[in-house]
């Protein structure tokens, strides 16, 4: 054996035990804190923590919202119920709710309600994913929660089922391109704004 190839075999030892060694570092260093909500639905979890708290509506059924009977219930619903009930209003806001939303447009419900009865407007807030611990909680909002049925949108992808849901009420809408608050007079989409404030 040459000097030149055992070289070379040295060499190719060193880039491995380096290779390992950083290989190593990355997976011990890489770990993941907290959870995917924003990315998966976490409906199952959430039904098996707090069954009580939901009603699911079939397609053929009507969503009938304001029961006080069914006060604090979350609706999980498809893009068609809500269209129809959109229908129904004049003006309305759809507010596509991340729960955990911590940035400075992400304001609390009662505040967006208030909002919209000042300029008469009705407000429909839809929950982008799951959350047995927020939903459980009393809003002062005139409607109840709606969620979306993710078995009906077969995925359990946020992006998934909310692009299918936003087409069932329009075929425009897009949810990669859109803003948090959807402005609709009767069933028709007008525009979406990045705040609650920039609607009159």
């Amino acid at each position: 054996m040459s000097i030149f190839s055992t070289h070379k075999i040295i060499q190719l030892i060193k880039n491995q035990k380096l290779l390992l060694i950083l290989v190593l570092v990355f997976f011990s260093s890489c770990t993941i804190k907290g959870d995917f909500k924003g990315l998966y639905s976490y409906f199952k979890d959430t039904q098996n923590k707090r069954p009580d708290l939901f009603i699911t509506l079939d397609s053929s059924d009507t969503l009938i919202l304001n029961s006080a009977k069914e006060h604090n219930k979350i609706y999980t619903i498809n893009g068609i119920h809500l269209k129809k009930c959109l229908r129904s209003n004049n003006r309305s806001i759809v507010y596509f709710w991340d729960l955990n939303c911590k940035s400075k447009i992400c304001y609390p419900l009662e505040l967006i309600q208030a909002h919209c009865k000042k300029n008469n407007l009705s407000l429909f807030v839809v929950a982008e994913y799951y959350d047995a611990k927020i939903m459980s909680n009393e809003f002062e909002i005139d409607n109840n929660i709606l969620a979306v049925n993710t078995k009906y949108y077969k995925s359990s992808l946020v992006t998934k089922y909310l692009t299918r849901f936003l087409i069932d009420i329009d075929s425009k809408l897009k949810y990669k391109n859109l803003n948090r608050y959807l402005y609709f007079e009767g069933d028709k989409f007008i525009y979406d704004y990045r705040s609650i404030y920039d609607i009159n």
